[in-house]
């Protein structure tokens, strides 16, 4: 693969079926890659890898750990009866922003933000259980698996502060498929360019 251009294959609008890379044709631009980042967290901070993979549900990186973009979502629970779990987005809470996850070993992950101290957050617990958490994105339905309450307790501590009374979840979208809904192509009030076949995790506009 040569370290400048572009595949032909992701100008233009999008292929109703993505392509095969043995079918890619590149291009020279002039331009280099200098960066490959990833957002581990949805509506949280950069985290700059060395590689990357380009899956069906987008980028993931092993350095260090598998981390797949937009794997983690914050939610908030107990809102009201019937609302179940409510994703937390930048939108609302600006300070999500600088929230940093990062690869701890063993496949763990780390939490770091201003004024908090670091959080190693364990994923054994939730591979283990077979227990997830309903919520949605963006009015399409999804699940995540609880990373437990230290994660849920410093999100609530670092978003609303230490004295809320607010519940504050961490999910994680496990390894496998996603388990968003398929939509028709065009038909995605958010991002009208995805294609029917795309299936993100916690992906969606932050």
């Amino acid at each position: 693969m040569p370290k400048r251009g572009v595949a032909r294959a992701v100008l233009g609008r999008p292929p109703s079926s993505p392509p095969s890379p043995s079918s890619w044709e590149w291009e020279d631009t002039g331009a280099a890659l200098e960066k490959i980042i990833l957002y581990p967290l949805k509506s949280g901070g950069q985290l700059e890898v060395p590689e990357a993979q380009v899956t069906r549900h987008g980028l993931a990186s092993t350095c260090g750990g598998l981390l797949r973009d937009r794997m983690l979502m914050a939610v908030e629970t107990g809102r009201g009866e019937g609302r179940g779990a409510t994703m937390l987005t930048a939108r609302r809470h600006p300070s999500m922003l600088l929230i940093r996850v990062s690869p701890a070993g063993g496949g763990d992950v780390r939490l770091s933000a201003p004024g908090m101290e670091e959080l190693a957050v364990p994923m054994d617990e939730a591979t283990e259980t077979e227990t997830e958490t309903e919520t949605e994105v963006w009015g399409g339905s999804c699940r995540g698996a609880d990373l437990g309450d230290a994660a849920g307790e410093w999100l609530r501590e670092y978003l609303f502060g230490a004295e809320s009374n607010r519940s504050v979840r961490l999910l994680w979208h496990r390894r496998g498929d996603s388990t968003r809904e398929e939509h028709p192509e065009g038909e995605d009030d958010v991002d009208p360019g995805l294609r029917a076949g795309d299936l993100p995790l916690f992906a969606g506009d932050p």
